[in-house]
């Protein structure tokens, strides 16, 4: 299916004629009000139905510039293969959002890019961030002194790109500014590059039984995203278990609501981020109180119920 035809690896990966089994079946036996696809995975399956159908759009894939600069021999055609398959992403993207009666981006960024991409559905887009189940809070007295977590699945290029820039370029930083601050950087797939930061304050765990004890444990969580789209699910689940965060503009997308700014401190540079590092570690009551506004934030505005709401306007 992917040698020969145009649609990325990625959603390839995800087709199973037994699912389309399955939602025939549902479609044609079961009664539902509204139908709701999320991802482009999902969108390689055929929807027949004249059920109203809502496709999510979790992240747009953009055109982006082709660099091959500092390539070997060796990883020509891994880079090839790639960028074949990125240059399908476009116009299959088009090709899933025609087949929905609404889309709904998390982000206006994400939105806008679909109005550009396909003029033709621009009345049909609407933004609505997503929605989570709401946890009970971290336990402040858990809390390890000076310790910093990223999170993300390293399959991603976004992450990847976020763990590289927070290890070669705001860890030293970090080191001259203060000693004892140790990262944690977990998540599934580590490239090797990623791995090689693994040293005496930076450590390397892959994937984790669970999640909530880092989260517990870290002073404060930190989700420097350079590229990519959508909205970060990690950010957003730190935010709901009571944690202070220091990420970017580009990590803090679809975070604003009504025109309030989400209580996150943001830092798009180096020495920037590396501050606002510094003087949260610094600064137990801050840490505290942010954590306790980014938790009461995520409850009025990004709850299951709170999004749920926002459907019924779509």
């Amino acid at each position: 299916m992917w040698l020969g035809g145009k649609i990325p690896w990625r959603t390839v990966w995800f087709w199973d004629s037994g699912v389309q089994q399955i939602l025939d079946y549902l479609l044609a036996e079961k009664t539902f009000d509204l139908v709701i696809v999320e991802d482009n995975a999902m969108g390689i399956y055929t929807y027949r139905t004249t059920i109203p159908l809502i496709f999510t759009e979790h992240e747009v894939r953009r055109q982006r510039p082709i660099d091959k600069v500092g390539l070997g021999k060796s990883d020509l055609l891994h880079w090839m293969a790639n960028e074949i398959d990125w240059a399908r992403w476009p116009s299959y993207q088009r090709s899933v959002w025609r087949k929905f009666d609404r889309i709904q981006a998390f982000t206006e960024r994400d939105a806008q890019a679909i109005r550009v991409m396909a003029p033709e559905m621009a009345k049909q887009v609407r933004v609505n961030p997503f929605g989570i189940e709401i946890p009970d809070s971290s336990a402040v007295d858990a809390q390890e002194q000076n310790t910093i977590l990223f999170v993300g699945n390293f399959t991603h290029a976004p992450n990847v790109d976020a763990a590289l820039w927070l290890g070669k370029e705001i860890m030293p930083l970090l080191r001259d500014a203060q000693t004892g601050i140790r990262l944690w950087l977990i998540g599934i797939y580590p490239p090797p590059e990623v791995k090689a930061l693994a040293c005496n304050d930076i450590e390397v765990t892959g994937p984790v039984p669970e999640i909530e004890p880092y989260f517990a444990r870290a002073s404060l969580v930190v989700a420097p995203v350079r590229i990519g789209g959508g909205m970060r699910m990690k950010v957003l689940q730190a935010m709901a278990l009571g944690k202070a965060i220091v990420t970017t503009s580009r990590g803090a997308d679809g975070l604003a609501v009504n025109d309030l700014q989400p209580p996150l401190v943001i830092a798009d540079d180096s020495p920037g981020f590396a501050q606002a590092v510094v003087r949260l570690l610094s600064d137990e009551s801050a840490r505290r109180e942010l954590g306790s506004q980014a938790r009461a934030y995520v409850v009025a505005n990004f709850s299951a119920q709170a999004y749920a709401r926002r459907i019924e306007s779509i």
